[in-house]
């Protein structure tokens, strides 16, 4: 698992390419798998210990290209990372293999960044299955030479050639995926206007459950694999008879080659797959219609006032990611205060002594809500509700399940406000209490699933953790000594699971729909505080459900009695809630040890 610590949500970015051109594009079409746009950073590309003449060179398959046969080759593209010196590219097109007939050559010096290097013949796109595209090039050792980009490991993305034959004189190229994408691109112009209006979705993230009969927002994955500029978009939603149309104008356009994140409306009529066509572009019907789906969970609104929608925070951390401590005081709390009436929260730990489960539960559902996609992991980082909530307004979000901190305040505040707007149509309670012993605590989690909402088939799952606040610990790693030492080497951890009553994504509902009841028993060990002793229950859609579709349905807190009458206290209990101290100057202090006069939750307070 990688852990990055300054992984903020709000993001403002200046991007200064320098030394680098990034010309316009229309009426050229550029084929390849790296980026037209893919900034090439100065010492980041590959190099050898020794002089040699190497090759490079990738692989475009046929549904890469067959969009475009018959189309004019008029140039490679060609990126070089050193700024201290120049070379030159022999660049080639080849059939089928990198041994194949050679049926177009180039040959131009190239400079840092990227480079044109024309052909020297006429050529167009042929009928053929594969296509092989590199260039040779004398490189000096130790030089970082070829520019590599991101994501490694795409099939075809990257040949290398070592200057070495078979007995019979055939190169020997190796599949050298892992090393990056290489930075070469064929140069297609289309001076006839052949290739226009071509537009691809490659998906559309959302919010899965919504009003009924709502237009709402996508992010929306387009590119523009044609020659001219995309200013108009005409989108069709459809589910059984019903059906919506939006007309877009585009604020800036699609321009040719590129690939980003737009948000445009999708509808929701009902619960059910929403089938979504492009049927338009530029006012006029593509040779190819671009398409995707969007499965949403529509909430009638007669539904949705029968329930309190309060979404649950997962805030993943370790005492041994020593950006934790500023992280969750200063900057999550700093938002969370104002909603913790509203909000469960769970502190999900992982990597230290507070885990739980073997493996360790909070990696599990960190791997779990991103596909098993390790670079999308972090410490700390949070989900809410384990949804994308894309249709949120916050600028600079990347809309993932896993986020970054939210920060500023104001953002945060923000985007709280929003997610609590989200309809629901489930309700869940908690009452827990001591036996009579002290030994262990009996719960009964019960509540109620609305009819006719769940995807035909779909039971939701019920999680139920065990939890402890303020639980101190002198094994929490700090940004530096001083900052320790401030703190008396002491943290003040808040809501530490202490044990998951249910399986790791929860216990299945018997039915679909309508009331059900649960019911616990969790032994209370000799090392916890049972006045700080409450339990988290929450509503989900399970693992059974792919990894974007796990959200989190409804949750609910209750501390644990102590009355043994059974009734536990609701989780509005002010005295429980996590503290929160200042000093005089209006600096957060994160647990005060030194006597004198704070501010905690909004009222002075005398530390001895």
């Amino acid at each position: 698992m990688r852990k990055h610590y300054l992984h903020l949500a709000l993001v403002f970015v200046l991007s200064l390419f320098v030394g680098q051109s990034f010309a316009q594009t229309a009426g050229n079409i550029y084929l390849g798998h790296c980026k037209y746009d893919d900034y090439i950073y100065e010492y980041d590309g590959l190099s050898l210990d020794h002089d040699s003449k190497v090759g490079v060179g990738i692989k475009l398959t046929r549904d890469m290209f067959e969009d475009y046969i018959g189309g004019k080759i008029s140039a490679f593209r060609c990126g070089w990372d050193d700024a201290a010196s120049s070379a030159t590219y022999d660049c080639f097109v080849r059939v089928g293999n990198f041994n194949g007939e050679t049926i177009a050559t180039g040959r131009g010096a190239v400079k840092f960044g990227w480079n044109e290097v024309r052909v020297t013949q006429n050529i167009t796109i042929p009928d053929v299955d594969t296509l092989c595209v590199g260039f040779y090039v004398n490189v000096k050792k130790n030089v970082c030479s070829i520019p590599k980009f991101y994501p490694t490991n795409v099939a075809n993305s990257c040949f290398l050639f070592n200057d070495e034959t078979t007995e019979d004189g055939k190169e020997i190229w190796y599949d050298s995926r892992s090393m990056g994408v290489m930075p070469i691109m064929l140069k297609i112009s289309d001076t006839a206007g052949q290739f226009q209006d071509m537009l691809v979705c490659h998906g559309v993230k959302y919010d899965e459950i919504v009003p009924t009969s709502t237009q709402n927002i996508g992010v929306y994955d387009l590119e523009n694999k044609g020659s001219n500029n995309i200013t108009s978009l005409h989108i069709t939603s459809k589910i059984g008879d019903q059906v919506r149309t939006d007309e877009i104008k585009m604020t800036a356009p699609i321009t040719p080659g590129m690939r980003k994140n737009f948000k445009l409306p999708v509808y929701c009529f009902e619960t059910g797959v929403h089938e979504i066509t492009f049927d338009k572009v530029n006012g006029k019907a593509p040779k190819k219609v671009a398409t995707t789906k969007a499965e949403v969970i529509g909430v009638p609104a007669e539904v949705s006032k029968q329930y309190t929608h309060r979404p649950l925070i997962e805030f993943f951390m370790s005492e041994n990611a020593y950006h934790v401590p500023q992280y969750f005081d200063l900057y999550f709390m700093a938002g969370y205060e104002a909603f913790m009436d509203k909000m469960t929260l769970v502190c999900q730990h992982a990597d230290d002594k507070y885990m739980i489960g073997e493996p360790e539960e909070a990696l599990l559902l960190q791997l779990g809500l991103v596909n098993q996609d390790s670079m999308s992991v972090f410490l700390p980082d949070m989900t809410i509700n384990r949804s994308l909530y894309g249709s949120n307004p916050v600028p600079g979000l990347n809309y993932p399940i896993h986020m970054g901190i939210l920060y500023p305040s104001e953002i945060q505040v923000a985007y709280y406000n929003d997610i609590l707007k989200h309809p629901t149509f489930a309700s869940v309670d908690v009452k827990a209490n001591l036996d009579t012993k002290g030994e262990n605590v009996n719960i009964t989690v019960n509540g109620n699933v609305a009819d006719n909402v769940l995807p035909e088939g779909e039971h939701l799952y019920l999680t139920v953790y065990l939890m402890e606040n303020e639980v101190e610990s002198y094994d929490q790693r700090f940004w530096d000594d001083k900052e320790g030492e401030q703190v008396g080497n002491r943290y003040v951890h808040y809501n530490i699971i202490r044990e998951n009553l249910t399986p790791l994504w929860g216990k299945k509902l018997s039915n679909a729909s309508g009331d059900f009841t649960m019911n616990f028993t969790a032994e209370v060990y000799d090392d916890y505080n049972k006045e700080n002793l409450s339990v988290i229950a929450f509503l989900n859609r399970g693992d059974q459900n792919p990894h974007l579709k796990r959200q989190v349905i409804n949750s609910k807190e209750a501390f644990v009695g102590t009355d043994n009458t059974g009734i536990g206290s609701v989780v509005t209990d002010e005295s429980k809630q996590p503290a929160v101290y200042y000093d005089l100057m209006g600096r957060r202090v994160l647990n005060p040890t030194q006597g004198g006069v704070y501010i905690k939750n909004g009222q002075k307070v005398l530390v001895k």
